[in-house]
């Protein structure tokens, strides 16, 4: 009984060290142990708000590229709404229809357009007329397969094909031989120098 007084310096260390045990233990477990989760808390925090930070630069550098990109497109579409009227321009689309013509082999005859609109077509929409001939049946059709992709023509209303000797169109007389075609065709154009 005499080791367990508190006479003894042995067992006043004891209590002593289980005293300090116990204190540091309290002071860890309530003090500074809330403050290590406190911490991790906050680094969570600041890195979902980098990471947002990061996006918000990334999107204000792209931002800075497409205004960019925008002012220059707008500059190139200012530039060629000079070079193009807005008017209606026969001149321009009978370049086209010769240029598709020349491409297929086939010999525009006749190529109108009419003075007057059409009734429920937006405005520069006027029927025009066109008479091609070539020596081929091919060379038409391949005609028609790049007008049916021109982007101008409305509508065609009216396709008349017929069948002669190349001696009877008045062609020349290294054609004078073989079968010459014509088509005369009726449609609708959109007439508008901006395509």
């Amino acid at each position: 009984m005499n080791d367990l007084s508190m006479n003894n310096p042995k067992a006043k260390f004891t209590v002593w060290l289980i005293v300090f045990i116990l204190i540091g233990g309290a002071f860890y477990w309530y003090l500074i142990r809330p403050q290590f989760l406190q911490i991790k808390d906050l680094e969570k925090q600041i890195s979902v708000k980098e990471e947002k930070l990061a996006t918000l630069q990334l999107a204000r550098e792209r931002e800075k590229s497409l205004l960019d990109e925008n002012k220059q497109l707008e500059d190139r579409i200012t530039v060629l709404q000079k070079i193009l009227p807005s008017e209606r321009n026969e001149f321009l689309f009978g370049e086209e229809f010769q240029t598709v013509a020349k491409l297929c082999g086939v010999k525009i005859e006749n190529l109108n357009f009419s003075t007057r609109g059409v009734k429920g077509a937006p405005s520069n929409s006027v029927p025009f007329t066109l008479t091609i001939s070539a020596d081929k049946l091919e060379k038409i059709n391949w005609f028609f397969v790049h007008t049916s992709v021109f982007p101008q023509i409305i509508s065609l209303t009216n396709i008349n094909i017929s069948k002669g000797s190349a001696s009877q169109g008045g062609f020349s007389p290294m054609q004078s031989k073989g079968t010459r075609y014509t088509v005369n065709m009726n449609g609708v154009i959109y007439l508008s120098g901006r395509k």
